[in-house]
């Protein structure tokens, strides 16, 4: 893991994409709502997410590859945002997710945005606790 990765903004076309990791079973048994979502479900919300301003997604390349994504939204107060982040179906255990964390955390837009990040993670979810502790929260 070295130059060859690249953190950019998500794009419409990442729609199906994303959708085929949130069904990944590695993936939902981790989500908030683990049924599996209907792509019809998953292309509306994907297109609200894309039309608010308040809303972020990126995605972590390596290599021209991605890797893993972030999701920054709106919490409750102003300034505030809640993280969500996933490692690519067989991309787990690479250090994606702290790297994903670092560079999103930090880029133009977020540091524009945010005043404080929260992380929220399922208490059984060692893995996405151990990251989230590595990386200050």
């Amino acid at each position: 893991m070295g130059n060859d990765l690249k953190l950019r903004r998500w794009r419409y076309e990442d729609c199906l994409l994303l959708h085929s990791w949130r069904l990944h079973p590695d993936i939902r048994r981790w989500a908030g709502d683990q049924s599996e979502i209907s792509l019809e479900i998953h292309e509306n919300w994907f297109g609200r997410f894309m039309a608010d301003a308040g809303r972020y997604g990126f995605i972590l390349e390596a290599a021209g590859e991605p890797v893993a994504q972030i999701r920054f939204d709106p919490a409750e107060l102003p300034g505030i945002y809640r993280i969500s982040v996933s490692a690519a179906p067989g991309a787990t255990g690479r250090g994606y997710g702290s790297r994903i964390i670092r560079l999103g955390c930090a880029s133009a837009e977020m540091q524009k945005a945010a005043a404080l990040f929260v992380a929220e993670t399922m208490v059984e979810n060692f893995t996405s606790l151990k990251v989230f502790q590595r990386n200050g929260f």
